[in-house]
């Protein structure tokens, strides 16, 4: 590459990552919550955990819902319990035009009415929303996959001006100034997460610029535009009821007859259409192992009276670009390879945040020592700060047990007081400050965890192991942020 290419390049890299440093950090630090959505749902129920049994009877738990509540029998809805979310959620359509769908959740070992405490959760879509949309609704969509296309961008530029030598894959130098080690964690994160990043960042263009797209050039391919493009996707609706009664097989039947046929598709909900009508159907749709697909795509549909299979959608032998487009959901939210394809997604996005961090930290470095403005640190270390020390409150405050307007309050006034506090230190404090909200959020981290290892110990194993899981990470996570917070108050003298 000639120098003066290179120095082109450098620059327009150093001052993309300046103008979207931030906002690629808030991006993907909330990436990192969305990703886990389900988990932190889980983790939030509490005491309202359920354990998830190996076989639940679907006529049963329909019944039951049907002695508790009253339910619009033309169309039925029953989720199947899994590790993550165990009650029986049954709806029903609205009871008149414009009116609330009507449903309840049930224990599936006993039948009775529970909370639907992943349903129900507060806590999680708080963040959760604020990666997929910021609270824009679809203009926020946009807005988000820009700042995934900044990253990708940022991402290949780096790469390309990264010099070729093996023994940068392994230098950290932790121990010769923040400068540098804010440098080597830069790179090593570039270097070892790259596929995953690329992953991560290419899936998230595509999550909202893909939708603008099929939104925008639907009506040229469908005259009915988009709600065609996605009945040719989804298959077409369930037939009129014909006003003929007639006796319906056992529920739990129909399920077993279509696991025999079709063992490939893991149910995951049913859907009953005019049920004990001589037109009934049943809808059976899930996910397929090694397909990245979604329920929403992948359904058989059996006649209900006898079982006679009615035909079937999935993305099995579509086009290439249509299967590429329903599997940018499953990739950027990590809905492929178990535990394994969540814990690389879950690297990836502390990666993403730690190269956003560390690349804004850089430059707002050599400002500092040309004798830039204050003001751009000030922003930077208020929002990013905030953040990372409002969603530890916001952990905390959901293990206490905090209703859902209060762990909004908490989270967005811990967020605006901690923002507030940093962009207002003094400069001479400002690297004490940093370190005081880094061990701050650990220790709020470490509270959290606390509160639910307690509650944990008193529930069975199989109740308690998905939180767990997001309990060993808090205790990771609050463990290095508290180690990082009290080694830079230590180094305060060594601040920009």
């Amino acid at each position: 590459m000639k120098p003066i290419t290179r120095r082109l390049l450098h620059a327009s890299h150093t001052w993309a990552g300046a103008v979207f440093g931030l906002a690629v950090f808030i991006v993907c630090l909330s990436g990192v919550w969305a990703a886990a959505d389900a988990h932190l749902r889980h983790w939030e129920a509490g005491a309202r955990r359920l354990a998830a049994p190996a076989e639940v009877d679907i006529g049963q738990m329909l019944a039951a819902a049907q002695a508790h509540a009253p339910l619009d029998m033309r169309q039925i809805s029953i989720t199947l319990p899994t590790a993550l979310h165990p009650a029986v959620r049954v709806s029903s359509g609205p009871a008149g035009r414009g009116g609330p769908q009507r449903g309840i959740s049930l224990d599936p070992a006993t039948g009775r009415p529970v909370a639907d405490a992943a349903g129900s959760a507060a806590m999680a879509p708080i963040v959760t929303t604020l990666h997929k949309s910021l609270y824009a609704g679809f203009p926020g969509r946009i807005a988000v996959s820009l700042v995934g296309v900044a990253f990708t961008v940022l991402l290949l530029g780096g790469i390309v001006l990264h010099p070729r030598r093996w023994r940068d894959w392994t230098a950290l130098r932790l121990g010769k100034g923040w400068r540098a080690a804010a440098f080597d964690l830069h790179r090593l994160a570039g270097l070892w997460l790259l596929p995953v990043l690329l992953l991560n960042g290419v899936t998230g263009i595509f999550s909202g610029l893909g939708a603008l797209g099929t939104l925008t050039l639907s009506p040229l391919a469908y005259p009915g535009g988009m709600p065609q493009a996605m009945a040719e996707l989804t298959g077409s609706p369930p037939a009129r009821a014909s006003g003929v009664p007639a006796a319906m097989p056992p529920l739990q039947t129909l399920l077993d007859a279509h696991r025999l046929r079709d063992p490939g598709l893991r149910a995951e909900s049913i859907t009953l259409a005019n049920w004990g009508d001589a037109e009934a159907s049943l809808t059976v749709a899930g996910t397929r192992p090694g397909l990245l697909s979604t329920a929403v795509f992948e359904r058989a549909r059996y006649r209900a009276r006898d079982g006679l299979l009615l035909g079937e959608d999935s993305v099995r032998g579509r086009g290439g670009w249509l299967r590429a487009f329903v599997a940018v959901q499953p990739l950027h939210y990590a809905r492929y390879g178990g535990g394994w394809g969540l814990a690389l997604n879950l690297a990836g996005g502390i990666g993403a945040a730690v190269l956003a961090a560390t690349g804004t930290l850089l430059w707002l470095g050599r400002r500092a020592a040309q004798g830039g403005p204050p003001w751009a640190g000030r922003l930077a270390a208020g929002c990013g700060g905030g953040l990372l020390a409002a969603c530890a409150a916001l952990l905390l405050a959901a293990a206490i047990g905090l209703d859902a307007s209060s762990l909004a309050r908490v989270f967005w006034g811990g967020w605006a007081a901690v923002a507030t506090g940093l962009m207002l230190a003094p400069v001479r404090h400002q690297r004490r400050a940093a370190a005081a909200v880094l061990a701050l959020a650990g220790g709020l981290l470490l509270g959290a965890v606390g509160i639910d290892l307690a509650r944990s110990l008193a529930q069975l194993l199989a109740v308690a192991a998905p939180a767990l899981c997001v309990d060993a990470f808090l205790l990771c996570a609050g463990a290095v942020l508290v180690a990082l917070g009290l080694r830079l108050q230590f180094r305060s003298k060594d601040s920009p």
